[in-house]
């Protein structure tokens, strides 16, 4: 009889554990991180979405990042509008420059949006279910030039900020203290030496694959975190390697530079590729900005 109930009772269980998996679906019609990164197509698709951060905010926040440093200086004032931009205003006055500040505040968030996206990619490509290693190193290269790139805009900005070098959930971020300008530093070096010793130079890339992250891109961004520093030695060799492999030169005529036939140039380390969607239908996103108003 026991063995009976014994038997019954175990039959019941599987049965209603069966039911429970028959009853749990799967969540269609989006990603998440346990199922994605199954193939180099959702890899490469993943690192784009990590250069898509630079952009967040389409050109509001392009163009917030040097107007957050020409307000405070005298090469920017705000002129007459019909709205008020008040942020700004604050900061040609240097008050309200705190995280109330809206231009301010986009422009930590975006960063730290950005390096999210950098710190899922550099910790899950390497271990995708695809056999291209090749890839998969070159993409976490990418990845780590892109978080250099992020972390180097707070630093410069901002001294010391709080340091995540991991995917974390929002809960576990609470309480993280700010970091030296230091330790900030080494680690965007670090990220961009390893990069530099990953990515291929211009020249070996397809032409499908122009914008991405390049050895001279990464080094040349190596450079001018050196320059920040005060280490000029440092600065001095990294960028003579720069010039010494002879992936780039200038244009001969400096106002090609700014020329849309000589985009992705071969006097440009490296240039974020961004199509204006033509909403402000004014000749350009800057002329938003900084064109004369009437009234």
């Amino acid at each position: 009889m026991k063995k009976i109930l014994t038997i019954l009772t175990m039959i019941a269980s599987l049965t209603f554990t069966s039911c429970e998996d028959f009853l749990t679906e799967e969540v269609r019609g989006q990603q998440n991180l346990d199922t994605y990164f199954q193939s180099a197509e959702e890899a490469e698709a993943f690192i784009t979405g990590c250069y898509q951060a630079i952009t967040f905010g389409g050109w509001w926040n392009i163009n917030t990042v040097w107007l957050l440093s020409e307000m405070c200086s005298d090469d920017g004032w705000m002129g007459n509008t019909s709205q008020s931009q008040s942020d700004y205003i604050s900061l040609a006055h240097y008050q309200g420059t705190g995280q109330s500040n809206g231009a301010i505040s986009n422009f930590w968030q975006y960063r730290y949006k950005g390096i999210l996206r950098c710190n899922i990619a550099v910790e899950r490509i390497s271990q995708a279910d695809f056999s291209d290693e090749e890839m998969k190193n070159r993409l976490v290269a990418e990845a780590r030039f892109l978080r250099g790139y992020f972390y180097f805009e707070l630093v410069k900005n901002f001294g010391g900020v709080p340091l995540i070098t991991g995917f974390l959930l929002p809960e576990e971020i609470q309480g993280i203290t700010r970091a030296s300008a230091e330790d900030v530093y080494k680690f965007i070096e670090d990220d961009l030496k390893a990069a530099a010793d990953v990515l291929p130079q211009r020249s070996q890339y397809a032409a499908t694959d122009m914008g991405r992250a390049t050895r001279g891109a990464a080094l040349g961004l190596l450079g001018k975190v050196y320059l920040y520093q005060s280490k000029w030695q440092e600065a001095h060799d990294v960028l003579k390697t720069v010039i010494d492999e002879g992936e780039y030169k200038l244009l001969d005529n400096f106002g090609d530079v700014w020329d849309v036939d000589h985009n992705n140039s071969e006097e440009s380390l490296f240039e974020v590729q961004y199509m204006y969607d033509g909403t402000y239908a004014l000749g350009g996103s800057l002329t938003v900005i900084t064109g004369a108003r009437s009234g």
